[in-house]
Parts: structure tokens; C-alpha cells; sequence
């Protein structure tokens, strides 16, 4: 028994601390030994030396070579924050991790630019998401503590890949040992991918029962869980930091830690896609995950096991560099804040500083009191209850447990420290009545401004005041209510106690009753001595803040009666001026009426002539397209006439030789006839035969010469209608080219598009497609262009579609260019989402290598951040055409 009493001894005690109502089991449950162990992790690095502010020393910008984001610090700072972030980062190789120490102004090593986009990062984080944040903010140090890779980046999890992986079958992605992820459960192992990096709903509770149409609830639950679960290793809690467990979705009665933790999911989507992802392309391969993806942030990689990062403490005290852009520098003070000296010189934090160290020494008497009482009153009756002493039943129900009445008078203390300290607060409120009367004294807006100023930071350091009294009055009501469960449990344990002691034999129950009341006497007297020690410590305290609150009033007294000396100096000053400024006033009230007339008028009119303008381009456009019709009308009407008249000039053709053709026949047949002729006479008259043999040579030379004229007239034949397929044929290619001239013509109109030589070209520019900053994923809603472009490639399967993405010249070159090719393809995708076969559609990134616009101005920029698409028509021979050459 002893040894197993030593085992729970030795063991590390927890620590509850409760967040809402008793019953609700909203309890925080933490170890502190757990944080002790890795408290070297938690650590935070002595603060570089710093330099006093100097207006006059020059900007880093100005001094050294290609600084993009540290602009708004001087030459000391930047340096200092160099050093600072070297020995957070790599300490050990220092400058050299990020920088060729030969030109520090290079870009050659991806690691500074990736330090770059991590400096734009931490500055994002601490200017936007202070939902999540607060005022604690973040460092380099809160995620690299020391190291050149963070600990608790993530990368997209496959699973198990080894051969015999699949034996067990498919897993869907879950029921996988040995995945710390989600603290070695059987939940789905990756949740941050879906979660984290991409925008799926965290959600668990449906809305219908399962047998209607919520096939998911289950499924959904469980990728839910795994996130939860992840989330609680990465912070050390419980669910209960966040959550009413008997409601999980009850926002109403759920922590604020829950809003917090809302926004940070939120933050972590947004630093995974802006920040983290677009590096992807500048990594080297060791540095990418299992599928290519990115080295991305999740709770774990600033927590590390702590409910806060670094348990709280915060850097940006010794680095507000890191807060954000700063509009002025450090030690340029404006006239504005002179008049602040006053509240400056502390009257107002001494008396809040001493009501609270009053406040604070009495908050600890009584909770030490109460502690000692409960602790005691639990030990001595644990001590009465093992032994065999009895007491009787009447005197139990008569006589109060003394601890009982002790800490009911513990109670009453801390209720009257709570009123001292809102006593406190109401004599620090009354301060401002008196400053407000001043100040309203004061008739010219100059001073009006100076003494809102100087009331704005009292009100302001009152409410800060206010604010821990508030939170100190109610730690106090939770330790009241903390002692008074104490002393219910005491009581309840007594009671029952003594209900066993009554049970025994009345002779031990006599004995028993003497030994407790000797205790009890004893108890008692050394709880009243030690009551008196503390009532004595608590009236000297007391009477010590009261001492300190008279003097800080004196002199807070002294300081308005100065204050207000100085104050009518000023006011017989300025009302001297105030005649001088009322009349400069006036006459610059009289100049300004003045300027705005002339200016209202000037803007009629500019907005008159950018109506003429916009009414003159309209009329230009549609002269252009009456144009532009007229010309394609004029185009296929000339075509047709070109047509008719080479129809007629072949058919003219195709007759005159028929007719050359006949005469010839008719000479050849005269010609025949004559020779016949020759040779009958030459028989009748009985001529020599070689008379008769050389008419008979020459009859058959006109017989060849009327064969060669028959066949030249059928080659002549065979040619004119060859002739005519040929010009067939060319016809119906013109009537199909002016077709596709027309199709196109209209198809451009559809869209949206204009006609180029390289096809029908559609701008997704302007507000309908307008990307986040550095961002790749397509705007929510509607998007009635892809809709229609979508439509026509279905209609059209002889087009195929090339999408080339456009950025400004702003930002990393590199960067640029895998950004314009991810916008790209995520319109690609949104085709082939819309039914588009992919084999039809193409892409293409060229950052800002072809701008449209200047990219000095801001309009120039917003038309060169866009997605082309070219559609191009592709005949049947896999070759593409000019579909304007038609």
C-alpha cells in the first residue's frame, strides 16, 4: 500500500482550470510538467541591441541594393533585423543560408527569395489576421526556433506505399497505423490537405437522418474528427478548450477560443495559397513533398504542443518591424503630441499601478487564506476519520464546523477586496470630468485636437485599468467560487463522516467527541491567530494603498492645478491668434467655396466630355462594325460575282470551240469533197494511175488530219470539263470559306470575342475574372463567358481552345510566370468541368512577357492581369488553318 501511495505520488499531477457553467464539463485539463519538460523550445532569445530612433540616418532602400520589402526601415534597423533573423533561422550558417556574401543584392539562391515572401508573410499575419493573432503576433522565431526548416510543415500524405499496402484493400484513406497526424487513430490520416490547404467545410452534425438523402454524415464526421484531433496535439488540449461537449455546434455555448480557432483555419488557408504555394516552383526537388506539393503551415508549426505560441510572450515589443508597414519613422514626433506631456509624465499609470499592486496583494492573502483553510480542513478531518473515535448525534447537528465559518469569513474578504478595487476604479473615473471642463474651455480647433488627444490616452489607459480590474474581479469570483466547492465538498465529506462515526457504539463515540473537540479547540486557535496575522497584513496594505492613492491625488491635483495654469496661458495666447485665424479662415472658407465651384464645374464638364467621348467611341465601334459587316457583305458578294463570271467565261470558252471546231469539220468535209471529186474525174477520164495513187495519198492524209482534229476535239472536251470540276470545286470552297467567315464572325459577337489571325481571341480580363493576389483559384459565382465559350466548342468540335495566362510586371519574374500558367489552368478546368474533352483544350503561362497595357499605372496593370483564350480551327489533317486567309 505504501508503495502504491508513493507511485501516485511521484506521478505528474494535472491541473484543471474551468471555463463555463458547473456541470457543463467545460474543463481545460493541462499538465504542467508536460510544458516544463520542452520549456527550452519555448525559449525566446535575448533581443538584439538597439539604437535610439535618428530621423537623419537613411533608409535601407536608399543605402543598399534590391531591398523589396524592409523599405519603411533605416540602415540600423535593417541591419539589426538581419542579425535577428540569422540567429533565428540559421544560426550557424548565418548570412551565407540566404545571400552570396560576394553580392548581397543577388537573387541566386531561391532561399532569399523564399525569406522574402516569408518577410511579406509575417507582416500579413500581424497587420490582417489580428482575429487570431491579437496583439501577441508572430515572429520568424515562433515557427523556425532555430532552424532553417521549421518544424510542423506538412506535405499531402499517400499513405502506406509499399508492395504489400494493398493487400488489405482500399482504405480510403484511413484505419492506417502509425499515424501521429491524428494521434495514432483510425481516422483518415491527411485532413489537412482538404482542410488546410484546400476550402471543404468542417463540419460533423447533418441536417437529415440517413435514410433521405445524407449518405456523407458519417464519412464527414470522421475527416472532422482527425482534424480535431491534429488540432489538440498541436495545441496540448482537450475539446473542451473550445467546446461545450454536450452541444459540439452551439456557437452560443461554446468558448472564445472557438472564434479563434475559426480564424485561424481561415488564416492558414490564406498563407497556404498566397504565400507557401506559388514557391512551389522555386524549390529544389529534396524540398518538395511525396507528390510535388509545397512545404505548407498548420497549427503545429507555430503551437508546438502549447495551447499559445511561446506560451504568450510576445517579440514584437523588441521587433515591430515585423508588425506591419510603417507610413513614419521612428523619432519624427508630430507637433500634435507635445500637448501629451501631461498624461506622459505618469500621474495616471502610478495610481492605476498602485491600486493594482493593492489590489494584487489582497487577491493573494485571500487566496493563500483559502487554500491553507481548505487544505487543512480536508487534512484534519481525513485524520478523524481513521480512527475509531465516534461523535454524538446531537452535538454534530448542533455545533458548526469551525472551517466551515472560516471560510465563509475568507469569503467576505475577497468580496470586500472586490469593492475596495471597484472604489478604486470610481475614484479614477472621476478624474475625467475635470479634464473634459478644461478642455472644453478651449474654443479654437487647434487645442480642442491637443487636449482630445491628451484625454483620449487617459480614457484610454482607464479603460486598460477598467479592463484588468475586470478580469481580476472576476478571477476573483472564480476563486470565490472555487473555495465556496471546497467548502461545500468539505462539508459534505464531514458530514458524511460523521454519519459513519454515529453508526458506532456510543461508549467510542464520547471518546471521539473529546479528542475532536480538543482538535477542533486547537484548530481553531491557531486558525484565529493566523486570521489575525492576515487581517493585520491585509489593514496594512490597505492603509499602505490609501496612503500612496492620497499622495498620487495630491500630486495628480498639483499637476492638473499646473495644467490648467498653463492651459490659460495658452488660452490668452490663441485667443490673441484667434481673430487672425478666424480671418484667415474666412478667407480661405471664401477660397475653398470658390475652388469647389470651379471644381464642381470642371467635373460637370470632364464628366461631360467623357460622355461625348464615350458616345463618340460608341459611334466609332458601331461605324466599325457597320464596317466591318459591310466588308464581309462586299466580300461574299464579289465572291459570287467572281464565281458567275468565271461560270460565264467558261461557258463562252467551251462554245467557241465548239464552233472552231465545226468550221474545221466543214473545211476538212469541203475539202474531201473536192478530192473525191478530183479522183471520180480522174477515173472517168481514165488518167495515169499515179494520178490516181497521188489522190489517193492525199485522201488519206485528209482523213488522218480530220482523225487528229476529232481527237483534238475530244482532248479539248475533256479538258473544259475538267476545267469545269476544278472550278466546282473551288466555288464550293469559297461558299464554305465564307461560311466559316460568317460562323466565325458570329461566334466572336457570342462571346465577346474579336477576330486574329491566330482565330476567334476572348479576354477573360475586368471584373468578371478577377483573381486575388497571388492567388490561382477562380472567383465564387457566375462566370456566363466560360458558359458561353463552353456552349460554342460544343457546338463547334472542328475548334480547339489555346488558354494563356498574363500577370503585371510586379512581383518575382519566376513567380509570375507559375502563376499565370495556374490561372490558366484552372480556367481549363472550369471548361472541362462545363463538358469541354480535354484533349481539345491547351495552356500556356507568359508572366509579363506580353503586355497590352503600361504597366505604370494601375489600369495598365489591371488589363495585363488576364486569361486569354484562342480559339483555332482544325481541319481534318491535324493541321490547324488561318481562319482569316479565307
Amino acid at each position: 500500500m505504501i508503495c502504491s501511495f508513493l507511485g501516485l505520488v511521484g506521478c505528474d499531477r494535472t491541473e484543471s482550470v474551468q471555463w463555463g457553467e458547473r456541470g457543463t464539463s467545460m474543463i481545460h485539463i493541462d499538465k504542467p510538467g508536460r510544458l516544463q519538460s520542452a520549456a527550452d523550445i519555448h525559449s525566446i532569445p535575448a533581443p538584439e541591441p538597439r539604437d535610439p530612433p535618428d530621423p537623419e540616418i537613411p533608409l535601407a532602400k536608399d543605402v543598399n541594393e534590391n531591398v523589396q520589402v524592409l523599405t519603411d526601415l533605416d540602415a540600423l534597423e535593417f541591419a539589426r533585423l538581419m542579425q535577428a533573423i540569422s540567429t533565428w533561422v540559421a544560426p550557424e550558417q548565418g548570412c551565407e543560408y540566404c545571400h552570396n556574401t560576394e553580392n548581397l543584392a543577388s537573387d541566386e539562391k531561391y532561399t532569399k527569395v523564399v525569406s522574402r515572401q516569408m518577410l511579406r508573410m509575417t507582416r500579413e499575419i500581424n497587420t490582417n489576421w489580428k482575429s487570431h493573432v491579437a496583439g501577441t503576433g508572430v515572429t520568424c522565431w515562433t515557427c523556425h526556433r532555430g532552424q532553417a526548416v521549421p518544424s510542423g510543415t506538412w506535405f499531402t500524405n499517400l499513405g502506406q506505399q509499399t508492395p504489400s499496402a494493398g493487400i488489405t484493400g482500399v482504405k480510403a484513406g484511413q484505419n492506417t497505423a502509425g499515424m501521429r497526424t491524428v494521434g495514432n487513430a483510425a481516422l483518415p490520416f491527411d485532413p489537412l490537405t482538404p482542410y488546410l490547404d484546400g476550402d471543404t467545410q468542417v463540419s460533423v452534425q447533418g441536417t437529415t437522418a440517413l435514410p433521405s438523402d445524407n449518405q456523407n454524415s458519417v464519412k464527414k464526421a470522421e475527416w472532422t474528427y482527425a482534424l480535431m484531433m491534429y488540432m489538440s496535439n498541436s495545441l496540448g488540449v482537450n475539446c473542451t478548450y473550445c467546446h461545450q461537449t454536450r452541444a459540439m455546434g452551439v456557437w452560443e455555448q461554446s468558448t472564445p477560443q472557438r472564434v479563434t480557432a475559426w480564424h485561424g483555419i481561415r488564416m492558414v488557408r490564406n498563407l497556404n495559397g498566397d504565400y507557401l504555394n506559388p514557391l512551389k516552383t522555386l524549390y529544389p526537388p529534396e524540398r518538395l513533398g511525396p507528390t510535388g506539393d509545397a512545404p505548407k503551415v498548420a497549427c503545429d508549426t507555430c503551437h508546438k504542443g502549447a495551447f499559445k505560441p511561446l506560451l504568450g510572450v510576445s517579440m514584437l515589443g523588441d521587433y515591430p518591424e515585423l508588425a506591419g508597414y510603417r507610413t513614419e519613422r521612428p523619432g519624427v514626433v508630430p507637433e500634435y503630441e507635445a500637448a501629451l506631456d501631461l498624461a506622459d509624465a505618469g500621474t495616471d499609470s502610478a495610481l492605476i499601478a498602485a491600486a493594482e499592486d493593492a489590489q494584487a496583494e489582497a487577491q493573494e492573502g485571500v487566496a493563500d487564506l483559502a487554500q491553507e483553510s481548505v487544505s487543512e480542513s480536508a487534512t484534519q478531518i481525513s485524520d478523524a476519520g481513521t480512527g475509531e473515535e465516534t461523535l454524538a448525534e446531537g452535538d454534530a447537528a448542533q455545533e458548526p464546523v469551525p472551517q466551515t465559518l472560516a471560510l465563509k469569513e475568507d469569503e467576505q474578504e475577497a468580496g470586500d477586496t472586490i469593492a475596495s478595487a471597484g472604489e478604486t476604479r470610481l475614484a479614477e473615473t472621476e478624474a475625467l470630468p475635470a479634464l473634459e471642463e478644461v478642455a472644453s474651455e478651449v474654443e479654437t480647433a487647434e487645442l480642442d485636437r491637443l487636449h482630445a488627444a491628451e484625454l483620449s490616452q487617459v480614457e484610454r489607459r482607464l479603460t486598460a485599468a477598467d479592463a484588468r480590474l475586470q478580469q481580476e474581479r472576476t478571477a476573483l469570483q472564480q476563486q470565490l467560487a472555487l473555495v465556496r466547492g471546497q467548502r461545500d465538498a468539505a462539508t459534505t465529506d464531514a458530514e458524511a463522516r460523521i454519519a459513519r462515526l454515529l453508526e458506532e457504539s456510543a461508549e467510542k463515540r464520547s471518546a471521539a467527541l473529546r479528542a475532536a473537540e480538543a482538535r477542533l479547540s486547537q484548530e481553531r486557535t491557531a486558525l484565529q491567530q493566523q486570521l489575525a496575522v492576515v487581517r493585520t497584513q491585509r489593514d496594512a496594505v490597505a492603509a499602505d494603498a490609501e496612503m500612496q492613492t492620497a499622495m498620487l491625488a495630491e500630486e495628480r491635483a498639483a499637476a492638473l492645478r499646473a495644467a490648467g495654469a498653463r492651459l490659460d496661458q495658452e488660452r490668452v495666447a490663441l485667443q490673441q491668434q484667434l481673430a487672425v485665424v478666424r480671418a484667415q479662415r474666412d478667407a480661405v472658407s471664401v477660397e475653398a467655396e470658390l475652388q469647389i465651384a470651379r471644381l464642381s464645374d470642371e467635373r460637370a464638364a470632364a464628366l461631360r466630355a467623357a460622355g461625348a467621348r464615350l458616345d463618340q467611341e460608341r459611334t466609332a465601334l458601331q461605324q466599325q462594325l457597320a464596317v466591318v459587316r459591310g466588308q464581309r457583305d462586299a466580300v461574299a458578294a464579289d465572291a459570287e460575282a467572281q464565281i458567275a463570271e468565271l461560270a460565264a467565261e467558261h461557258a463562252r470558252t467551251l462554245r467557241a470551240a465548239e464552233a472552231r471546231l465545226d468550221q474545221e469539220r466543214i473545211a476538212l468535209q469541203q475539202q474531201l469533197g473536192v478530192v473525191r471529186g478530183q479522183r471520180e474525174a480522174a477515173l472517168a477520164d481514165t488518167e495515169s494511175e499515179s494520178r490516181i495513187a497521188a489522190l489517193t495519198e492525199e485522201m488519206d492524209a485528209l482523213r488522218a488530219k480530220l482523225a487528229e482534229a476529232d481527237a483534238a476535239a475530244a482532248d479539248l472536251r475533256a479538258q473544259m470539263q475538267i476545267t469545269a470540276a476544278e472550278h466546282a470545286r473551288e466555288l464550293a470552297e469559297v461558299k464554305g470559306s465564307i461560311a466559316r467567315i460568317r460562323t466565325l464572325y458570329e461566334g466572336a459577337a457570342e462571346v465577346g470575342g474579336r477576330i486574329t489571325p491566330e482565330g476567334i481571341l476572348v479576354n477573360l480580363g475586368g471584373e468578371e475574372l478577377r483573381f486575388p493576389s497571388g492567388s490561382a483559384v477562380l472567383p465564387a459565382g457566375a462566370l456566363p463567358t466560360l458558359d458561353r465559350i463552353a456552349e460554342m466548342l460544343a457546338a463547334r468540335p472542328d475548334l480547339k481552345a489555346k488558354i494563356a495566362g498574363h500577370t503585371d510586371s510586379l512581383g518575382n519574374p519566376e513567380i509570375n510566370q507559375a502563376l499565370s500558367r495556374q490561372r490558366a489552368e484552372s480556367v481549363m478546368q472550369a471548361l472541362i468541368d462545363r463538358g469541354v474533352d480535354p484533349a481539345r483544350l491547351s495552356t500556356e503561362g507568359y508572366g509579363a512577357e506580353r503586355p497590352i497595357a503600361d504597366n505604370a499605372t494601375d489600369r495598365g496593370r489591371r488589363e495585363n492581369r488576364r486569361v486569354e483564350i484562342v480559339m483555332i480551327d482544325q481541319t481534318d489533317n491535324g493541321t490547324v488553318s488561318n481562319l482569316t486567309e479565307s
